[in-house]
Order: structure tokens, then sequence, then C-alpha cells
């Protein structure tokens, strides 16, 4: 792993978790059985690649790029420009009526997405495991 942050790992991945949560809140029907799960979600995440990191590349690389040359990524950047992000794009993309719940909800999963962002990005220093005192007794 190493000092330095990891973004192009958190860049690729990390908007992969927006319509994943969609489709667990909204779109996945298990009576049908897992084999149509799974298309149902590939289908979903498919389609929605282009807008996903189109958003990523024309909105969160610039900001990404304006906070790191201003000073250090803390959580609350990703976490918070997720949720604005995620409020501010989803009336965008579904069918009316746009209720203040949705709104609320796709500020959630945007906020999550961020969340994501800043696990898979940040630095983790490399320190030897410690003992933690529990002991597995035979």
């Amino acid at each position: 792993m190493g000092n330095a942050p990891h973004p192009v790992r958190a860049f690729v991945l990390s908007p992969l978790l927006v319509p994943l949560l969609w489709c667990v809140i909204f779109g996945v029907n298990w009576s049908e059985g897992p084999l149509f799960v799974l298309g149902e979600v590939g289908l979903v995440v498919i389609s929605s690649l282009p807008l996903i990191y189109g958003v990523t590349l024309l909105v969160c690389l610039p900001a990404y790029a304006l906070i790191r040359r201003a000073g250090d990524l803390k959580v609350w950047h990703p976490t918070s420009i997720g949720a604005v992000l995620g409020a501010a794009v989803s009336p965008l993309t579904e069918n009316p009526p746009h209720t203040a719940q949705r709104v609320g909800l796709a500020a959630t999963v945007g906020l999550s997405a961020g969340a994501l962002f800043w696990v898979l990005w940040r630095p983790r220093p490399e320190k030897p495991l410690q003992r933690t005192g529990l002991a597995l007794r035979r």
C-alpha cells in the first residue's frame, strides 16, 4: 500500500457504488432469482456509466485538483461533494415527481460514494500489525 494517496483507484471504484446502491434501494426483485437480479444490477450499472463517470470527470476531478493544490484532502471534502452532487443530479436523472425524500436519499447515496472515495484514496502508513492481547485458546 504505502504512504501515497491512491486517486486512480478511488476515482475508478467509488462512482460504481451509486448505481449499486440505487439497485438495492429501488430495483432489486429477489423473487425472480439471483441470476435475474445480477442481470438487472448489471444493466443499471452499465447504463449509468456515462453519467456517473461524466460527472466524475467534469466536477469531481477538477474539485479534487483544486483541493489538492490548496492543501490536503480531508474526509469532509469527498463526502460533502458527493452529497451535493447526489442531491443535484438526482432530479435530472429521474422521472417526476422529485420529492424531498428522494433527493435526500440521493444525497445519502452520494455521501456514501464520497466516503468510499475517502477510504480508497487515503494513504495508509506501513506499520507492522500490533498485538491485540487476544489469544486463541486450543
